[in-house]
């Protein structure tokens, strides 16, 4: 298709009506030329004009088409609202605008329409609104019809209104204070005579006493403004309660006080609100009615799996929720507490609903020994014997982003057992004291202690036999493994022979030479000590734990906040080192509360 340029010119003409219809539309004038800005004469042409609301690329209110030829001068006349479409030129709201015209053209006369552009329409069409006029004029409201018997009237208008309405009020009251008067339907004119009649309502009757009515309740009466009394019927409940109980049937027909009491500061069941609690439980259980008392249950269910999301309190899903608004100075979330007058009891359990595994906060063990926190995943553990079919179960597990864990005791800081092995570190292990073995034998046990060293050495011994005076030894994989550097050897005879000494060593083993080109089979007995692969004594943590003050501020980190006369020393990784103090704002502070 080839491009056009048109020149457009648009006329707004009108053909109203004596009834103010909406007109028929408006001229629309273009000359047609070619790329060459050649007018294109007595051309068919395709026009497709599209009208739309607030701007260019605005919503659509009216599409049409045009099938035209242009004229000796290029020139087509259209009139819009006259065109091909299956949309309501009456219905565009011209005061709603601005409005913009688009122009679509096909040179060949057919509908493979090309956007020309898109200008804004101005006040020709606009002239439409003026309609509007029209009808206020016939009715005297723009309320969309020429029907002036349905508008709010002036009185002095009406036919047969006395002059002294007439004077400025509407009202024949003597003066002219339309303010401060009161109507009589009846004497007004075009008045319904059902309304008229004496009971002001539009019923078709004169009865006032079949009208919306004002009740009154004395006793069990029931009266009506227009005198007809109804009796109630007696429903036979009866009873009487005490302050601030609330009430319960305790009979078919009878009420009295139940257990719930409020006293408009807290709720209490069984018992006096207190107010401390908003709500108060008390109980006195009864042995006879067995195990799994409780003076608070709460039960949960789902219809189908409902997975929570987190551990934060508002994406978890539990049957007992405690949130603390404010972490104040010993306040807690949930509170669990007993007098522990016996053994195997605590404060707080948290189980698998059948028991087989569980830990509890506050607990006193069948020896009477108390715990802050005690936790068993087997019902057999400490039987000591190793597991004889599978098994999963964790007794505890600690997680945290600077210690794993802390323990510290005024007599023994921690006691582990296992049948299999007693503890598995994995890092550099610091003791600030002896590293004492146990040697249990068939009479008794005997305390052996770790060989001392100032570097991290490793040892390996043995004999060998010397063959014709010489003998080569070398080390097991393990040893070579670990050895950082060549080891210093130690070989004393252990036959007669002229003496020998180390010709040769290295990581994978050393040779004996017997001194004085001696020729003897003697047997050697042999040390080697060396440096092991990761030797570094002066490593970061080894820098850290050997610090003078740290053993000390380790005391202080480990302070049990159950003496309450002092605080503990905060401990914190600053991203190079480990830090005592007064643990920084910024690691501490908390999300603002809403």
């Amino acid at each position: 298709m080839k491009k056009l340029i048109l020149s457009i010119a648009a006329i707004a003409v009108f053909s109203l009506s004596s009834f103010a219809q909406t007109p028929e539309g408006f001229k629309y004038q273009a000359v047609v030329r070619d790329a060459g800005n050649i007018i294109l004469t007595n051309q068919s042409v395709g026009f497709q004009l599209t009208i739309l609301q607030t701007s260019p690329d605005g919503t659509v209110v009216y599409t049409e088409t045009f099938a035209a030829t242009t004229n000796d001068y290029g020139l087509v006349n259209l009139e819009i609202g006259t065109g091909t479409t299956t949309d309501d030129f009456s219905m565009i709201d011209w005061s709603a605008g601005p409005y913009f015209i688009e122009t679509a053209i096909d040179n060949t006369g057919g509908m493979a329409y090309s956007v020309m552009g898109t200008s804004q329409l101005m006040s020709v069409p606009y002239a439409l609104y003026a309609l509007n006029a029209e009808n206020v004029a016939n009715d005297m409201i723009d309320d969309a019809d020429a029907d002036p018997t349905n508008e709010l009237q002036d009185w002095a208008s009406l036919p047969n209104i006395p002059a002294d309405i007439a004077d400025g009020d509407d009202v024949d009251d003597a003066d002219a204070d339309p303010t401060n008067e009161l109507q009589d339907w009846a004497s007004l004119p075009n008045i319904p005579a059902d309304i008229a009649d004496g009971d002001d309502v539009d019923d078709a009757d004169a009865d006032s006493t079949n009208e919306i009515q004002s009740l009154s309740l004395s006793g069990s009466d029931l009266t009506i403004s227009g005198g007809n009394t109804v009796t109630l019927p007696d429903v036979g409940v009866t009873g009487s309660g005490t302050s601030n109980y609330m009430t319960k049937f305790t009979s078919g027909n009878t009420i009295g006080d139940s257990q719930l009491r409020d006293d408009g500061i807290g709720l209490a069941v069984g018992t006096t609100p207190n107010s401390d609690y908003m709500l108060y439980l008390y109980e006195t259980q009864l042995t006879a009615d067995g195990d799994g008392q409780s003076s608070l249950m709460a039960r949960r269910t789902r219809d189908s799996q409902n997975d929570g999301t987190g551990y934060g309190y508002s994406v978890t899903n539990t049957a007992v929720k405690g949130y603390n608004y404010w972490g104040d100075v010993y306040t807690f979330g949930v509170g669990g507490f007993s007098y522990n007058d016996y053994t195997r009891t605590g404060g707080v359990i948290g189980a698998y609903q059948g028991g087989t595994y569980w830990g509890s906060l506050g607990y006193k063990n069948s020896a009477s020994a108390t715990f802050g926190v005690y936790a068993t995943s087997a019902l057999t553990v400490g039987t000591g014997l190793l597991p004889t079919s599978a098994a999963i179960g964790i007794g505890g597990g600690f997680f945290g982003d600077l210690v794993g864990s802390t323990s510290q005791g005024a007599v023994i800081g921690q006691l582990n057992s296992g049948d299999l092995f007693a503890q598995y570190n994995k890092g550099n292990v610091y003791t600030l004291g002896k590293n004492v073995e146990l040697v249990k034998t068939n009479e008794s046990i005997t305390p052996v202690y770790s060989v001392s060293s100032v570097e991290a050495t490793i040892y390996a011994k043995g004999s060998a036999q010397l063959t014709n005076g010489t003998a080569y030894i070398e080390f097991t994989n393990e040893y070579k493994t670990l050895l950082g550097e060549n080891p210093i050897i130690t070989a004393t005879p252990n036959g007669e022979c002229n003496g020998v000494y180390i010709s040769s060593v290295d990581k994978n083993g050393f040779t004996i030479t017997e001194l004085m080109s001696g020729s003897s089979d003697a047997t050697i007995s042999w040390i080697s000590v060396g440096n092991r692969i990761d030797n570094d004594k002066m490593d970061l943590a080894t820098q850290i734990v050997s610090a003078s003050t740290f053993d000390r501020n380790v005391q202080q980190v480990l302070y049990s906040d159950g003496n309450i006369e002092g605080s503990a020393k905060g401990m914190w990784w600053d991203g190079t080192t480990i830090q005592f103090g007064a643990i920084p704002a910024h690691l501490t502070n908390v999300e603002s509360k809403d």
